[in-house]
């Protein structure tokens, strides 16, 4: 007859809530419920295996049930026999101090119970406090790693990965554009490619795409980061795009950007042909490809639109000007309200949020819209020599320019309707407001305009003035340049060089400096925003950047007819004449 030795320990024996299962022994220090170690072991293996035969022949210890190949006793663990010599007052006590500190830890993970998860019964808090001014500050001044998403790029070139160029770890907040993440990793990148190589990588030359050339999900790239996180997230097969790395494919030549395209007759076009084969031998070896984002996307953050900054913007009112476009002629006119028309709140950055060559950018909201807002400093007499009436006028000029535009296109787009030619619509000009701020007597504009008191003072009757349009992707696509033309590549760029021909023939306008960045269309897709759109007239009285007749000819020199120019039937430019002489 068995008899089981008494113990204080109410989880001695081994046994299970099954009848029958368990070896049913008594061990005095097993430290939780249920089997013990051995019999857990043989529970999960299959009887028949050869592993289930050799975890019979473990050796346990009968104090607290662990099961190990090889024990230093044939009976006891080295702690169970250290308590028992313990108990004994047998213990070696000139044991040094850091070997028995060892020791005890190693015994603590061996005994201890099952860890429980104590933040599984925790509901997830936020990690910011919800009230007013810590959303604002954490909009304005930025984000936390732990709020932001990490993306890992490496570039891949011909191939196989540039070391020289590097690897990149960068943190995005979750609002950002994945085209703005594409310009920042290509112009880090620029900056050891430009050692060696005389052009750029260009944005407009990469694409995103999955590992083993899988294509991202439909205008996705037009995204924000976290918006194309989860668009792929919740495609029905989001299993083949988390299962594979992130890449971005780039095609890269020395061949030259549009800001430096050679003209035909020009001496870079000459000493491009006489280089001949080794010229395109070089180009094929240093066609760039595939940076790869080598981890996947995770976010903890809500997205949240950006604005003007609370703590460094200023209030103002503003009245909206009024621009009519006749629909037959193309005729615009621009009316501001009388002094008795109601004006409208605006909050202006007082800080610039962008520059170009020209024109100072800022931050501005009406409501819960979110614009930029444009004004000259400089129109070629040097910085902040523009005085408040040329700072109206050409912006005037510009808004003139931008409607003119929209008209042309759709008179463009019409044409090739008509004759069923798909030309690329995944783009438009962009929607434009022109206000003034409303300046109370004795007091002077924003600190974003530059009209201080004196300088009211000093032109009386002027108007503070400034160019609206809505807030964007910051990274922008250059198509072509003021007095550059280069064809392209592609069906976008092919459309819009035949639309400058057009609008050329049209109304005898070049359309010039075509630039653009993503952003929501009026159809509600993504695309391509066109603007800061520049034009060569005869008159040479467009506005600022009008090179009159030299940006005509230019234009005709450098123009090649593609395949939309020549269904549109629109007439052959110079340099297709001059080929046709040859």
């Amino acid at each position: 007859m068995t008899t089981t030795p008494h113990t204080d320990n109410p989880h001695s024996q081994c046994c299970s809530e099954n009848p029958g299962e368990g070896c049913g022994l008594p061990f005095p220090a097993k430290t939780a419920a249920g089997l013990c170690q051995k019999c857990t072991l043989l529970n999960a293996l299959d009887p028949k295996s050869e592993k289930y035969q050799q975890a019979l022949g473990y050796l346990q210890c009968l104090t607290c049930g662990v099961a190990w190949q090889r024990l230093p006793f044939t009976d006891k663990c080295g702690p169970c026999h250290q308590k028992v010599l313990e108990d004994a007052g047998l213990i070696n006590h000139s044991v040094d101090t850091a070997l028995q500190a060892r020791s005890n830890a190693f015994n603590i993970r061996i005994h201890r119970g099952p860890k429980q998860n104590t933040l599984a019964s925790i509901p997830v808090a936020p990690t910011i406090a919800l009230n007013t001014a810590a959303l604002d500050q954490f909009r304005n001044v930025g984000h936390n790693d732990a709020d932001c998403i990490k993306v890992y790029a490496e570039p891949r070139l011909v191939n196989k990965i540039d070391a020289s160029l590097g690897s990149t770890s960068r943190s995005y907040s979750p609002e950002t554009p994945m085209e703005e993440i594409k310009a920042e990793l290509i112009n880090g990148w620029n900056i050891a490619w430009l050692k060696k190589h005389d052009f750029p990588l260009r944005i407009e030359d990469s694409e995103l795409r999955f590992h083993g050339n899988q294509n991202i999900l439909e205008n996705s790239q037009y995204l924000a980061v976290l918006d194309s996180y989860q668009a792929h997230k919740s495609a029905g097969n989001h299993e083949a795009y988390f299962t594979k790395t992130l890449e971005l494919w780039m095609e890269s030549s020395e061949t030259p950007t549009p800001g430096s395209r050679a003209v035909k007759g020009s001496s870079l076009s000459k000493k491009r042909k006489s280089t001949g084969g080794n010229a395109a031998k070089e180009n094929d070896e240093i066609s760039a490809k595939r940076p790869r984002v080598s981890a996947p996307i995770e976010s903890t953050f809500q997205r949240l639109l950006p604005g003007p900054n609370p703590a460094k913007s200023t209030e103002i009112e503003i009245v909206l000007a009024h621009i009519a476009v006749d629909s037959e002629s193309c005729c615009v006119q621009v009316s501001w309200p009388d002094n008795n028309a109601p004006t409208q709140k605006a909050v202006i950055s007082n800080t610039i949020f962008k520059s170009g060559k020209m024109k100072h950018c800022y931050k501005l909201s009406i409501g819960d819209e979110q614009y930029v807002a444009k004004r000259f400093y400089e129109i070629g007499r040097g910085e902040d020599e523009v005085t408040l009436s040329e700072n109206t006028n050409n912006l005037l000029s510009d808004a003139t320019r931008c409607e003119m535009a929209r008209w042309l296109l759709r008179r463009f787009r019409n044409s090739a309707a008509e004759i069923t030619l798909e030309v690329a619509k995944n783009f438009e000009i962009t929607q434009l407001l022109v206000v003034a701020e409303v300046v109370h007597k004795g007091k002077a504009a924003s600190p974003a305009s530059g009209a201080t008191l004196e300088v009211l003072e000093s032109q009386p009757g002027s108007r503070v003035v400034w160019l609206l349009e809505p807030l964007r992707n910051a990274a922008v696509t250059h198509y072509t340049g003021t007095m550059e033309h280069p064809a392209g590549t592609g069906q976008l760029a092919h459309t819009l060089s035949a639309f400058v021909h057009f609008a050329f023939q049209q109304s005898g306008i070049i359309f010039a400096d075509i630039q653009g960045s993503c952003g929501r269309l009026s159809n509600k897709t993504m695309g391509i925003i066109i603007f800061d759109l520049m034009t060569h007239t005869e008159e040479e009285d467009s506005g600022v950047g009008d090179y009159g007749p030299k940006g005509i000819a230019r234009w005709r020199d450098q123009h090649d007819c593609n395949a939309f120019c020549k269904r549109l039937d629109l007439e052959a430019g110079g340099s297709d004449n001059d080929d046709d002489d040859e």
